[in-house]
């Protein structure tokens, strides 16, 4: 495939997973540019993910990190005012709701963003698409695939292919 330059175009899981890393950055950019600490790309997340009821163990599962990873990120982030461990659950504090409320604002301008550059279809189609499938525990399946012969074992592969296999 090649885009109007004749430049190949990655594939859309690639291009996919380097938007949300300068979607991020941009993100934690603009927010300490409105006087917020510059966070991490993984305090980012842990304060995308916290809720009322959310465990540290629950944490580290979601972020896919160890519990000692996300312990040290919370003690960080109660150190600058942000989340508070209270008993069974970490919780924004009252400035951490102000952060994620500017993180939001600053989220929908991306997308706005992100639609004025969409040559075709919608980005709610997309994001529709996306929480569906993320909803899906990891390594299932799409309805489409189905499990795979190795042209070499001729076994039976329920992943998909790593890069360079046919």
């Amino acid at each position: 495939m090649s885009g109007a330059d004749n430049a190949p175009v990655p594939p859309l899981a690639l291009s996919l997973l380097l938007a949300a890393e300068r979607l991020d950055a941009t993100l934690r950019e603009r927010l300490h540019a409105d006087g917020w600490p510059l966070l991490s790309r993984n305090q980012s997340r842990l304060i995308a993910e916290v809720d009322a009821h959310r465990t540290q163990s629950d944490l580290a599962r979601r972020l896919t990190i160890s519990r000692q990873s996300v312990h040290v990120m919370v003690a960080q982030l109660q150190a600058l005012g942000l989340l508070h461990d209270g008993p069974g659950s970490v919780q924004l504090s009252p400035t951490g709701d102000a952060l994620a409320t500017a993180a939001r604002a600053h989220l929908h301008a991306l997308e706005v963003e992100l639609q004025h550059s969409w040559d075709g279809g919608s980005v709610q189609s997309l994001r529709r698409s996306l929480a569906a499938w993320l909803a899906e525990p990891p390594g299932t399946p799409c309805a489409h695939e189905q499990p795979r012969a190795s042209p070499v074992t001729n076994t039976v592969h329920e992943r998909p292919p790593a890069l360079g296999e046919d």
